[in-house]
């Protein structure tokens, strides 16, 4: 009985704003917890770039083409960037991947993947050490995924090159 109270009294609290639970001591429940802060990293965009090549070429010491073979090659280069830097050449270094393969949409997706990876633990990495802040639990591991399907996305669509780009923000 006295557990059927108490939820009538935080339910009618939820419904008239608390007023009826303050004498009882209960308007300082949270349903949902206490408000947590997150650590204010500023946003940032991801650059990258896939480039493509249906064809595999063996190169030299010295980097120079001895032949080429059948296959696919992709290339990602990815930079993070702030959104308050205004010109890509001012910060950071661009992550760049290549992937040899036989079948191009496997080679296009561990070339994204690889990319996104690498940079967006670079990037995360530098802003640890710059500010002392970082991402959420399960924040990197989303950033990673949108990031990896953008990607493979364009890289699906015609031509040799393809940019994209992913802006992250946490409003």
């Amino acid at each position: 009985m006295a557990s059927c109270a108490v939820a009538v009294a935080l339910s009618l609290s939820i419904a008239t704003g608390g007023a009826m639970c303050e004498e009882v001591g209960l308007a300082h429940v949270g349903l949902f917890g206490p408000d947590i802060e997150k650590d204010p990293i500023e946003p940032f965009t991801l650059y990258g770039e896939i480039v493509k090549k249906f064809f595999i070429e063996n190169l030299d010491e010295t980097g120079k083409i001895k032949s080429r073979s059948k296959g696919f090659t992709s290339q990602v280069c990815i930079e993070g960037l702030p959104i308050s830097v205004p010109q890509k050449d001012e910060y950071g270094v661009p992550t760049c991947v290549e992937v040899v393969g036989q079948d191009f949409e496997r080679t296009c997706d561990k070339a994204c993947s690889r990319g996104c990876e690498e940079q967006i633990r670079a990037y995360l990495n530098k802003v640890e050490a710059d500010t002392g802040f970082k991402l959420e639990p399960g924040e990197p591991r989303r950033l990673l995924v949108s990031c990896s399907k953008r990607c493979f996305k364009e890289s699906m669509r015609p031509g040799m090159n393809r940019p994209f780009q992913l802006k992250w923000s946490r409003e």
